[in-house]
């Protein structure tokens, strides 16, 4: 037996072959999309609709799967596109002229009701007629507005389904909005900022009641612009206290958030971020130190063991407002309080960005124009 039995020589292991490049990556990538046909099964065509309401029904299963947060639940949209189909159901077009846009169940006159009608026999008088029911109905012009275009929007879908033609969908997109001092639509009181003096009684009243936490919410809200999920969400630990001014990140709901979290509806695609400047960290000074050993990842706000809600945050600021006299505001109220200091002092870029605002038209919206004061500042100069 030789010495070769006893030690086999193994040949070199190959060289490994180096990762292909980005650019490499990209041409296979592309290179398997256009090497040759590629089969697509289509989805199942279901029967048209036969009336407006099965087409609605259709819709609503789509906005239900839809309009949902990371997490699986369920946004509040699909409940107006339910409202806004409601319109439809309760919207009655009468066959004789006589009768006017209108008619009534109790008329021995031909009717139809437009939930019950072919949807691609609905013209733009017909949802016109709809404006006018809810027009009778009381509700105010940019709820009306709202609710016409997701009806539109219902029919888009189902002219991407093909369940609708596409010339029902030109007409009724041709129905313009509704306009201010152009019909009889209610207009809205115009939203605006507490005053300092209902905003300094509210939290000595409830001092006074021995609602700190209600207290503490208020004057952060007032001093930061904070909306109230987002400050009802705030631990100690999403707070950088390294930086100056300290920094809060409000959470993000994804896929893996219990469900009960609320967020706002853009926290999908932007990062939001709210500055805790000299007056807010005072406040929450106190509250921090006391909770962090043990509760840091606990929102700062309890109601004993249970978190807060928007609306019992917005619940107990009216009772201590109908307890006290106090004229009736509402939490957001404070934001607009901000954004209009903030606008005054530094201008709507400063304000839309610590407002968290995508565009300065949002912020816009929020900001009480002071006339008296930009007279008298161009009167003085």
């Amino acid at each position: 037996m030789s010495v070769l039995d006893f030690h086999p020589i193994t040949p070199a292991p190959p060289a490994p072959t180096p990762p292909p490049s980005r650019k490499t990556k990209r041409r296979r990538s592309s290179g398997a999309r256009l090497t040759g046909p590629v089969t697509v099964a289509q989805p199942d065509r279901y029967e048209p609709p036969a009336t407006v309401r099965e087409l609605c029904a259709r819709f609503q299963v789509y906005a239900d799967k839809k309009y949902r947060k990371p997490n699986g639940e369920p946004t509040g949209e699909a409940e107006n596109f339910a409202q806004a189909f409601r319109a439809l159901e309760y919207t009655i077009i009468a066959l004789d002229s006589t009768l006017g846009a209108t008619g009534t169940d109790d008329d021995d006159r031909p009717v139809r009701c437009l939930f019950d009608a072919d949807p691609n026999d609905i013209e733009p008088d017909d949802l016109e007629a709809v404006g006018r029911v809810m027009i009778a109905s009381d509700l105010a012009i940019d709820t009306i507005n709202g609710r016409l275009r997701r009806i539109k929007q219902a029919f888009r879908w189902g002219v991407g389904k093909r369940y609708v033609d596409k010339s029902v969908l030109t007409g009724l997109e041709a129905v313009e909005k509704l306009l201010p001092g152009q019909c009889d639509a209610r207009v809205s009181d115009p939203k605006l900022p507490v005053p300092d003096d209902t905003y300094k009684a509210t939290v000595a009243a409830a001092m006074r009641d021995g609602e700190h936490n209600l207290a503490l919410a208020l004057q952060l809200q007032y001093h930061t612009g904070m909306r109230s999920g987002e400050l009802i969400q705030m631990a100690g630990s999403m707070i950088d206290q390294s930086r100056r001014p300290w920094v809060y990140e409000v959470p993000r709901v994804q896929a893996n958030t219990p469900r009960g979290v609320k967020g706002h509806k853009t926290d999908r695609h932007k990062r939001r971020l709210v500055a805790l400047f000299n007056p807010a960290r005072e406040l929450l000074t106190g509250r921090i130190q006391f909770v962090m050993p043990f509760a840091a990842e606990k929102p700062l706000l309890l109601n004993g063991h249970r978190a807060w809600t928007p609306n019992s945050y917005r619940t107990k600021l009216i009772r201590i407002c109908e307890r006290h006299g106090i004229p009736e505001w509402t939490p957001h109220d404070l934001r607009r309080s901000f954004a209009t200091r903030m606008e005054a002092a530094y201008g709507v870029q400063v304000a839309q960005l610590l407002l968290g605002h995508s565009s300065p038209r949002t912020t816009e919206g929020y900001v009480e124009r002071d006339l008296a004061a930009a007279f008298a500042k161009l009167e003085a100069g």
